[in-house]
């Protein structure tokens, strides 16, 4: 378990994407910044470079209880959907 972590940046808390996905999704931004991290630490486990061919929006909004997640962070640059590929 001592390696189940990811390094995270003190500033994401005040990026101006952080507050335009709390606008979009109407949640508060620490809201964001934890759901942010349940996709981002989702990906560190499941995939091993960032790509997740079987994975879907919809499973990953599931996964942090917000509809439309995906596609806000598609909005702001921080999620790719290339083909049907989700990548970060």
């Amino acid at each position: 378990m001592a390696g189940d972590w990811i390094k995270f940046e003190l500033t994401t808390l005040d990026k101006p994407e952080v507050c335009q996905i709390a606008d979009l999704a109407d949640i508060d931004p620490d809201a964001v910044v934890g759901k942010l991290l349940r996709v981002w630490g989702w990906f560190d486990q499941q995939t091993e470079a960032g790509n997740a061919p079987s994975v879907t929006k919809k499973l990953l909004d599931r996964s942090v209880g917000v509809s439309g997640f995906c596609d806000h962070m598609i909005s702001v640059g921080w999620l790719l959907e290339e083909d049907g590929l989700i990548s970060i």
